[in-house]
């Protein structure tokens, strides 16, 4: 760790509890599970932020972009930033609420809300996206690693998360599934269908980091360190996935079966477009087996600026 890291890691911390959004807890659960585990979450993403300052400072030192393992802290932080109430679809409903109280009594209810306010954050979301590929050659690595950032803070607080609450809803009878086991394993699959657009856009850069380790590159600390932390997160939100059936039974046993096949299933296609389409497109915006121009990282200072592990 050089001291300009150490400085960056500083700052990062000290956003980190600014940013990190409040909480209310779930009564159905015993609070001291609660405070444990969004204590054990907001852990998690505020040490991701820390870390995604310590990366900004190397992008803009050694002119390069985020690695794999990199962009996962990245959007682990932009995932704490979503959930603010000044970025997320729903502040931005209830202040439409507040500012204009006659839509309340308007024949769209809060869901239509939030799925029109989501369609406008996805036409700035494709505007963002093609800008970013227009000007890749006159921008600096830092500012389009932090320009894709925001695209992905406004992607997961918007679009992705108002089809992952509401897509279900799409194909939901008008009388809903009914009653019985087999009614609410058929809703809970198409839920985690909607689930699948988030879980491509986390799991690309970690099927891109899984091949770098295949591949033998040596990972620097920040790789590591954000590799650990998405892992950690990604198995604490498995394990406390949204659960319809008591602790144990036959339900929640098919429910965790069903969520251990979306894994699967994500992370095939993520491989997919990691390997077939990601040498053009995630490799302009990532260091790694898919940026085929770069030059393998060695331990100390390399050939592409002195950069260190």
């Amino acid at each position: 760790m050089t001291l300009v890291d150490a400085m960056a890691l500083v700052l990062g911390v000290a956003l980190a509890f600014v940013a990190i959004p409040g909480r209310s807890f779930f009564m159905h659960m015993p609070a001291v599970w609660v405070l444990a585990y969004f204590g054990l979450v907001d852990l998690i993403r505020g040490l991701s932020l820390a870390l995604s300052a310590v990366v900004l400072a190397r992008l803009a030192r050694y002119r390069r972009m985020p690695r794999p393992s990199e962009w996962l802290s990245i959007l682990v932080t932009a995932s704490m930033l979503a959930g603010r109430q000044e970025l997320n679809v729903d502040g931005f409903v209830n202040r439409l609420y507040a500012s204009f109280p006659g839509l309340a009594r308007s024949p769209i209810d809060f869901g239509g809300w939030r799925w029109a306010i989501a369609g406008v954050e996805l036409v700035f979301l494709v505007v963002g996206l093609a800008a970013s590929r227009l000007l890749r050659d006159r921008l600096a690595p830092w500012s389009k690693a932090l320009g894709l950032a925001g695209l992905a803070t406004l992607a997961i607080s918007g679009p992705l998360a108002v089809f992952g609450l509401q897509g279900a809803d799409l194909v939901t009878p008008s009388g809903g599934f009914g009653p019985g086991m087999g009614p609410i394993l058929l809703r809970k699959s198409f839920w985690l269908l909607a689930q699948l657009p988030m879980g491509l856009l986390f799991g690309v850069p970690a099927v891109a980091a899984l091949a770098e380790r295949v591949e033998g590159r040596p990972w620097g600390w920040t790789e590591w360190v954000g590799a650990s932390l998405a892992l950690i997160l990604g198995t604490i939100t498995v394990i406390f996935d949204r659960n319809e059936f008591p602790i144990p039974s036959g339900g929640w046993i098919a429910e965790h079966a069903m969520t251990l096949a979306w894994l699967v299933v994500a992370f095939l296609l993520a491989r997919m477009l990691v390997f077939r389409v990601g040498p053009g497109w995630f490799g302009e915006t990532m260091s790694g087996p898919l940026d085929r121009s770069a030059r393998p990282r060695i331990v100390g200072p390399s050939a592409r600026g002195g950069e260190t592990t």
